[in-house]
């Protein structure tokens, strides 16, 4: 199921593309949120996206913002890191210059 999926995906892809060559000025519409593409003649095609992938795209997340969406997380692990293990730095310890 999911190769028949593929390979609609892509004769649909292909066909858009031809389209666009074909016409100057050809535009389409990508409404993300509902997962769906609208031609200029109005027809709509759906599209398959991961939900995280999606959420990235629709909040303009990158690698770091995704990070510190768990920030409260995170510095909870490091304070109990400390707790279990006083002395140890979570943080690199920066070398002296000599």
């Amino acid at each position: 199921m999911e190769y028949y999926l593929l390979f609609y995906m892509k004769k649909t892809v292909d066909k858009l593309f031809q389209e666009i060559a074909a016409q100057e000025g050809y535009s389409l519409a990508v409404d993300l949120p509902s997962q769906t593409i609208t031609k200029p003649d109005g027809t709509t095609i759906a599209f398959e996206i991961e939900d995280s992938r999606k959420n990235v795209l629709l909040n303009g997340l990158d690698d770091i913002s995704l990070t510190l969406q768990n920030e409260a997380d995170i510095t909870r692990f490091e304070a109990d890191w400390q707790t279990r293990h006083p002395g140890c730095s979570a943080r690199p310890v920066p070398k002296p210059m000599i």
